[in-house]
């Protein structure tokens, strides 16, 4: 055969098969470049994970602020059934002499509310912040405070005993101990600059009556008596009781 016919019908033969389609080449992808078309959805995720903490945290929040505003309006009930005044600030206490004693001298950002006041006796919410590293912790505190003009008490402050405060003891840190008492110098620790003043406060009748329930705190000087359990803050039916008993310890305080 001739070689153009040949030719002529090799080229025919390719215009009669049929063509076989090549895909196109995807783009190379970048490192650290999105995909076309999913910058969308990586946002879209980082803004609802945000979305979800903040609504976490508001919910947190406003649950916290119903619960205190309810505690805040039993409390000031319970003043007017027990006939005394209720003022929901506390601004008015600081600067008052008693703040100068060690419990109010904590931490830092101290603050006063929900007072209830009496002719003698004031009990309020007491808060105050301490920071460990870059944690913050924060303290609540119910506190009755007493006012007797006609004291003269002696610096002290007697609280519960731990094991740490019973190690601190046993090292000579200044724990006032009653031999002729071993009960109540194993429930509390005792300290106060006039060891004298102090012994001669806390007589027999005094520490029989703190033995009996050794979960208070009471701090003293002058004038001013306070009273406390601590880190806890009581619940607003509790009040008429822990107000019974302070007055309860400060009669027999000076019953002698």
């Amino acid at each position: 055969m001739h070689p153009l016919t040949t030719a002529c019908a090799s080229v025919g033969l390719a215009e009669r098969l049929p063509r076989r389609r090549v895909a196109p080449r995807a783009p190379a992808l970048r490192v650290g470049h999105p995909v076309a078309g999913m910058e969308g959805q990586a946002d879209g995720s980082g803004w609802g994970g945000l979305l979800a903490l903040a609504i976490v945290v508001g919910g947190a929040a406003a649950a916290s602020w119903w619960w205190e505003r309810r505690r805040t309006h039993a409390l000031r009930e319970v003043a007017l059934r027990l006939g005394l005044s209720f003022d929901e600030g506390g601004d008015s206490l600081h600067g008052e002499p008693f703040t100068a004693l060690p419990l109010f001298q904590r931490g830092f950002g101290q603050r006063f509310r929900n007072v209830i006041r009496g002719s003698d006796l004031q009990v309020f919410g007491f808060r105050y912040y301490t920071r460990s590293g870059r944690r913050r912790r924060t303290h609540h505190q119910t506190v009755a405070v007493l006012r007797r003009p006609e004291w003269s008490l002696p610096d002290f402050a007697a609280a519960p005993e731990g094991l740490f405060d019973k190690i601190g003891s046993w090292l000579g840190s200044g724990d006032i101990d009653f031999q002729e008492d071993p009960g109540f110098s194993s429930a509390y620790r005792l300290r106060g600059p006039d060891e004298a003043a102090v012994r001669s406060l806390f007589h027999a009748g005094l520490r029989h009556e703190l033995t009996l329930d050794p979960v208070w705190c009471l701090q003293g000087r002058g004038e001013w008596l306070v009273m406390y359990r601590r880190a806890r803050r009581i619940s607003p039916h509790e009040v008429a009781s822990f107000i019974q008993r302070v007055r309860r310890v400060s009669e027999v305080m000076r019953s002698r």
